[in-house]
């Protein structure tokens, strides 16, 4: 049985690479959970499980709780799923004919404000198909379910283990630094950190 996170784990983990891995195989299952029931397919959950990671690796600094990582990081997914339902129906609305135009008037400023301003999911899967190949590759196997070890990852991608966590560290720095991601998360540049970077 894992033991429990505490606050001190959690300032280790904004920092250090292994630490962060162990948050994420720890509540990967969650993640992947929360984003059941919304109709999407297995590429777009993962596309949403990595829009979550993301914006965990951005925020971790600010979450002082552990007992509220896991609501923290549910929330987020159904939020994050939910915008990209909303997505979906303002782009069916743009579509419907003449007739529909009185309800699609009425629909869209909710639809407007909740989600035409920040196209998060979106944004993060335009910025991984952006991505080089291998970046690409590794951060869809980083979010797979069940959870992959280091181990299992290198061996897919004929690379050593202790290669994986830098590599993954850097290929989420240059998704991080995507303009549109940036605005999207509302994200600052986050500083090169010494240790695990």
């Amino acid at each position: 049985m894992d033991a429990p996170l505490d606050a001190d784990f959690l300032e280790l983990a904004a920092r250090d690479d292994a630490a962060f891995a162990e948050i994420r195989r720890r509540f990967n299952r969650l993640v992947w959970a929360a984003s059941y029931g919304y109709g999407f397919d297995r590429h777009t959950r993962e596309d949403v499980g990595q829009l979550v990671w993301l914006k965990l690796f951005q925020h971790l600094g600010t979450i002082r709780d552990p007992t509220r990582l896991a609501g923290w990081l549910a929330t987020t997914t159904r939020r994050e799923c939910l915008r990209l339902v909303k997505a979906r129906a303002r782009a069916s609305l743009v579509g419907f004919e003449s007739d529909d135009r009185e309800f699609a008037d009425r629909a869209a400023p909710e639809l407007d404000a909740s989600m035409i301003r920040d196209e998060t999911v979106r944004l993060v899967a335009a910025a991984l198909n952006d991505l080089d190949d291998e970046c690409r590759r590794l951060l869809r196997l980083l979010t797979t379910d069940p959870v992959m070890s280091y181990d299992e990852i290198a061996a897919t991608l004929h690379a050593s283990p202790g290669s994986i966590g830098p590599w993954r560290q850097r290929c989420l720095r240059k998704l991080a630094s995507r303009p549109g991601i940036r605005q999207a998360i509302g994200a600052t540049a986050r500083p090169a950190q010494g240790g695990a970077s």
